[in-house]
């Protein structure tokens, strides 16, 4: 989930930042490899967090 996350927000931030033209697909896979290598292990280290917070949050029928 995290790797199709951070291809959507990388390909809108690249087109956004720099264009869409012929560097595009190099620009966004730069763009998509850095914020994957930054997504997966926070998804890693938060989701546990917010499981556990959710537990004591949510009433179970």
């Amino acid at each position: 989930m995290s790797g199709m996350m951070s291809c959507i927000v990388s390909g809108l931030a690249t087109a956004l930042g720099a264009g869409i033209d012929g560097a595009f697909p190099l620009l966004w896979l730069r763009a998509w490899v850095a914020s994957w290598a930054i997504a997966f292990p926070s998804v890693l280290l938060v989701a546990p967090l917010v499981r556990r917070i959710l537990a004591r949050v949510v009433v179970r029928d």
